[in-house]
């Protein structure tokens, strides 16, 4: 993990690693100086005598530059050196430690602050530390070479806290996060989504709704549209048809109002499967909507459901909730209930696809009886292509 990406965060062991690791200087480096409120620093070129020097205004630059590169660079190490709990361990590769142990001898300030020219011109957080910890370290500069800490100053080791911190490491590398199937859920989706979302149909139906191309029987006519298209144009007319004595006629005329009110196109008319929708008013269940007490159509909601409700993952948590945000095509009010009917014009019904179904219409009578306040007990089907109705 970056030190930036450690902001705000606390672990038990922090190594900061890398601590020899020269500032970048690049910012202040080049011939050609911005600086946002100083403006730009550049150099002068004597063409005759072929040299080229900075200008006063370009150095003055490269001080801000430099300075505020340095005020950054400490921000960041504070940070680094904030975050352990309990130790942290700073790392760092030094290449002659008798020249460093040579520089730490002239480091010793009696000062409760290190001079800030001396800050300024440091290269390395290794530097910084020295210069902090000149009276606590002790160099053995033989061919062994290594640093440890003056054994006067330095703290005892106790070893009950080292298994302490050793236990919490392992338990924050083992951790698993609770609520990771939540991690991967929406808070919002659709109720169309919910075949894609968890896969509900099968190969057949998913090869059928991508390749199948609808073509209209009207002689000599080369317009197409796909089954879903079909759909919407079905029940773009299941939604406007007057319910009263529904005929073949009843629905050819209320075609050819859509089309007169712009909401349909007249190649459209063709893909209306008109004795199927004649069909089902003559039916049982077209009877009672039609003498249902009061009808919605095309109904839109907004509803929170248990994640567990429509997800496949039997461990999601009983808390979270999803909105889910849907259209019911027909419910209707009957003896103080409410009857909930979806249309489908799909040509072949799995039995994934019979079980998302069934899942898409409890989403709707919870809806259904969230919007009419009265309890939702039938559920149907009806699929248009086979004049056929499914109770769930």
């Amino acid at each position: 993990m970056t030190i930036h990406k450690s902001k705000g965060l606390e672990f038990p062991v922090v190594f900061l690693a890398g601590c020899h690791t020269k500032f970048h200087s690049s910012d202040y480096s080049g011939n050609l100086l911005l600086h946002r409120n100083m403006g730009l620093g550049v150099e002068a070129y004597d063409f005759d005598k072929k040299v080229h020097y900075p200008l006063i205004s370009k150095e003055a630059i490269k001080e801000k530059i430099h300075i505020e590169n340095i005020s950054e660079e400490m921000r960041v190490m504070y940070v680094a050196m904030t975050r352990a709990k309990h130790k942290l361990i700073c790392t760092a590769v030094v290449d002659d430690v008798s020249k460093m142990a040579d520089d730490m001898q002239d480091m010793s300030y009696n000062q409760s602050r290190i001079p800030l020219p001396l800050m300024v011109n440091s290269g390395t957080y290794l530097d910084w530390l020295a210069y902090s910890l000149t009276d606590q370290i002790i160099l053995d500069t033989s061919p062994d070479t290594n640093v440890s800490v003056d054994e006067t100053t330095a703290p005892e080791i106790d070893i009950k806290t080292d298994v302490i911190i050793s236990n919490e490491v392992r338990e924050s590398l083992e951790y698993k996060y609770p609520y990771l199937s939540s991690s991967s859920m929406p808070t919002k989706f659709s109720v169309s989504e919910l075949k894609r979302r968890f896969d509900f149909e099968d190969a057949l139906s998913a090869k059928l709704s991508a390749k199948t191309v609808l073509k209209s029987s009207v002689l000599d006519s080369d317009f197409h549209i796909s089954p879903a298209q079909a759909g919407i144009i079905n029940h773009l007319v299941l939604s406007h048809i007057p319910l009263k004595n529904v005929t073949e006629e009843t629905v050819n005329e209320c075609c050819r109002e859509l089309v007169r009110a712009g909401l349909l196109k007249e190649d459209e008319i063709a893909f209306v499967n008109v004795p199927a929708i004649a069909g089902f008013f003559a039916g049982p269940l077209g009877k009672r909507l039609l003498n249902a007490e009061k009808v919605f159509r095309e109904e839109s909601f907004n509803i929170l459901v248990p994640q567990s409700d429509i997800s496949r993952n039997q461990y999601a948590p009983e808390e979270d909730k999803v909105l889910i945000q849907g259209i019911i095509d027909c419910m209707f009010i009957e003896n103080g209930q409410v009857i909930v009917l979806d249309f489908k014009t799909d040509k072949y019904l799995s039995k994934e696809t019979e079980k998302m179904y069934k899942t898409q219409l409890e989403i709707y009578a919870k809806a259904a009886t969230q919007i009419t306040k009265l309890p939702c007990r039938e559920k149907y089907l009806y699929m248009l292509n086979k004049g056929t109705t499914i109770t769930l």
